[in-house]
Formats: structure tokens, C-alpha cells, sequence
């Protein structure tokens, strides 16, 4: 409440954020597992809904996947939830970042085809796991009733050695490439999160987990754009909180 010789005002209510210390990032921000080899990987999410208040282009992605925390390939899965010419806009994907021998030689970021759509609400699980170096990726919406699966893709190259779950603003590349602005998500939890990493299946609480704050920058003075809560032992998740657009 403000109070000064003209009367008093009440602001609207205020959600601040205070996680776990961890580490920053400039583009992800959730909980990653490291050490490996990890096989498998699952988690449950609902779909956010974003707020657009302008025309400029922003996203977000909210996924669970393997790799991509210190080494250059990714096997993941999840949704997008976008403001695009000032309305939101939303869809499920799948990647193998680095990956020849995907369909049509790209797994970069690939849209599932047409009767799987998405909208905010709606009850998303996923998961990605490998068996003799074939990986298989499945994403599933319970709202709609439909699951999609890509895979067994042969491919011997990633070194399996990080698992996570993950809020991103992603690089957009048109015609170069840049960390693209981040879409006001406001928050997503992540439920039922799990790993298996030398063979044996953990829940996310039982391992060796950092928090990911993303920050516009790498500097001391960077903003905070999303953030992760601690976790929750009873749902085997957290929840990310978005903080600021960027840049």
C-alpha cells in the first residue's frame, strides 16, 4: 500500500520467486542432473498460457530431454507457448540437435504433424530414453487423448550424461541467430519428474540435481528472466516462475 497526502492505493497482488541457489543460464532455467549415463527421462507439465502485450515476437519452450548441459547434442520433447504478431500460440516438437540421421536429415525443433495440437491447460507428459543406442522420444497429451512417438533412431554420438527439465526462451535463427525474447509464461510445474542413470530408475528428488536460473546475461548485474522453486518431494517436480522478457 502507498500512502501520501491524496489518499492511499493498493497494488494488485505480487508472486515473488525465491529458489534454490544454483546455477545461471542465458536461455534455460529448471533443473538439471548431471554425471550419466542416463537412459531414460519423463516428466508431466500443463501447458501455460501466455500473456502477449505487443506485437513483438516472443517464446517460450517447456520440456524434458537428455544432453544438452555441457556437451553439443539434445534428445528432448515439449511444447511451445508463443506470442506471434501479438497472440499466443502454441504447439507440441520434438529434437535430436546434431542428429544426420533423423527423417529428412532435420531434427531440429520438428512440430508434430497435424492432429496433435496443444493448448494452455492441457496435461502434457513426456519422456525420451535409449537402448542400444537407438533413442525413442514420446510426448503425450491426456486432455486432447493423443500420443505421439518418434523413434528407435539409431544414433551412437551423445554422450548421455545430463538429464533435465526445463523453461527455455530458444535461439531463433532468421537469417542469423539469437537467444530469442522471452514469452511471459508465467509459470509451469513440472510433476512426476524422474531419471534413470546407471541403470537404475530415481525419482528427480533422489538426484544430483542443480537449480538453472535464466538471466538476459552472464554478467553480475544480469536480470533475472525465469526461475525455479525448490522441489517438491510429494509431486516429484517444481515450479518456474517467469520474471521479465529480456533481452
Amino acid at each position: 500500500m502507498f500512502t501520501n497526502t491524496g489518499g492511499s492505493a493498493t497494488t494488485n497482488p505480487a508472486t515473488l520467486a525465491v529458489g534454490p541457489a544454483g546455477d545461471t543460464s542465458t536461455n534455460w532455467s529448471g533443473y538439471a542432473a548431471m554425471g550419466g549415463p542416463f537412459t531414460a527421462v519423463s516428466g508431466s507439465w500443463i501447458v501455460p498460457t501466455v500473456t502477449c502485450t505487443s506485437d513483438v515476437a516472443e517464446y517460450s519452450s517447456e520440456w524434458i530431454g537428455i544432453d544438452g548441459d555441457g556437451d553439443s547434442t539434445v534428445e528432448q520433447d515439449g511444447v511451445e507457448a508463443d506470442c506471434l504478431d501479438g497472440s499466443p500460440s502454441y504447439d507440441a516438437w520434438y529434437e535430436f540437435y546434431a542428429e544426420s540421421n533423423c527423417p529428412n536429415n532435420n531434427c531440429d525443433e520438428v512440430p508434430l504433424p497435424p492432429g496433435h495440437s496443444v493448448s494452455p491447460g492441457d496435461a502434457m507428459s513426456a519422456s525420451v530414453s535409449v537402448a542400444s543406442n537407438e533413442w525413442t522420444l514420446t510426448i503425450s497429451d491426456s486432455t486432447k487423448n493423443w500420443s505421439f512417438t518418434e523413434g528407435p533412431i539409431p544414433w551412437a554420438t551423445p554422450d548421455k550424461a545430463s538429464a533435465e527439465w526445463i523453461a527455455e526462451r530458444p535461439e531463433i535463427c532468421d537469417p542469423s541467430c539469437a537467444l530469442s525474447s522471452l514469452a511471459d509464461f508465467g509459470s509451469v510445474t513440472f510433476t512426476a519428474a524422474a531419471a534413470t542413470v546407471n541403470g537404475s530408475s530415481e525419482s528427480i528428488s533422489a538426484l544430483a540435481v542443480t537449480a538453472i536460473e535464466m538471466t538476459n546475461n552472464d554478467t553480475a548485474t544480469a536480470l533475472a528472466l525465469a526461475a525455479p522453486l525448490a522441489l517438491n518431494s510429494t509431486t516429484e517436480g517444481f515450479t518456474d516462475y517467469w520474471d521479465a522478457t529480456g533481452p
